[in-house]
């Protein structure tokens, strides 16, 4: 998976991995910005639950604003 580009994002590395999934760091290709994507791992696309919750942990996660 490392320097494949998914939309326009290169993964760069993997940097962490947990029950859901696992974070990758990337580059924004476009804009040149280092970002976090956390992939949810394919078995647990079928639990909607599961689902909802991981899109609502990326809605809090998007709404957050740190200088850092």
């Amino acid at each position: 998976m490392m320097g494949e580009i998914i939309e326009n994002y290169r993964i760069v590395e993997e940097i962490a991995q947990g029950g859901m999934g696992k974070v990758f760091k990337a580059i924004h290709e476009s804009l040149e910005r280092i970002v976090a994507i956390k992939m949810i791992h394919p078995k647990l696309l079928s639990n909607d639950r599961i689902v909802k919750n991981f899109y609502n942990e990326a809605k809090i996660q998007a709404s957050l604003n740190h200088p850092n």
